[in-house]
């Protein structure tokens, strides 16, 4: 483990255990503004590695905007903390800090550089904030897009099949109840 007292010392990575389990990557960035450019490729590596690609737009830019807010807001605190831990549905991330302050925004008029905290919420299937000892942690979780299912019902382009009816003896003159598309010219 590489806390101490709720901070990151350095890089720590835990591979994937059996079925069920995910993997690990923590890593202490520097309070600056390079943290942001380091947090976005090895959130890129990490998804790579984990085979998570379909995440990785959305990933890096949520990381982008917590460790830009944590850069911004927490300066003078120490290190910033990185974690992302693959889960068995996707990907939780938490961005780390010792500013203990959890600065709300009435709205977009509060916001000095743009909608951090709007963009999290669009993109994350949930996400949310938990007191550390040193500080706070900003979490965020990314599922795993569901495969495209196969539909279930008939076919826009193809009319519905029709059930069988009983012969009745009489000519079908047009007069049943069954609808009948309209070819291309409008006939039928």
């Amino acid at each position: 483990m590489t806390t101490d007292h709720g901070g990151f010392r350095g890089y720590h990575v835990r591979p994937g255990g059996p079925e069920g389990t995910g993997r690990v990557l923590r890593l202490a960035l520097p309070p600056d503004v390079p943290a942001v450019r380091l947090a976005r490729q090895v959130t890129r590596d990490a998804l790579a590695a984990w085979e998570l690609e379909d995440l990785e737009e959305d990933a890096v830019l949520v990381v982008s905007e917590l460790v830009t807010n944590a850069v911004r807001h927490a300066v003078d605190t120490g290190a910033i903390g990185l974690e992302l831990i693959s889960t068995g549905r996707g990907l939780r991330l938490e961005v780390q800090d010792g500013d203990p302050h959890w600065r709300e925004m009435d709205g977009p008029a509060d916001c000095e550089s743009g909608f951090g905290f709007l963009v999290v919420d669009s993109l994350a299937d949930r996400w949310g904030l938990r007191r550390i000892c040193a500080g706070k942690a900003v979490w965020a979780e990314l599922d795993e897009p569901q495969p495209a299912r196969a539909p279930t019902g008939p076919s826009p382009n193809r009319p519905e099949p029709q059930p069988a009816r009983a012969p009745t003896g009489r000519p079908d003159h047009g007069t049943s109840s069954t609808t009948q598309r309209a070819g291309p010219g409008g006939e039928r």
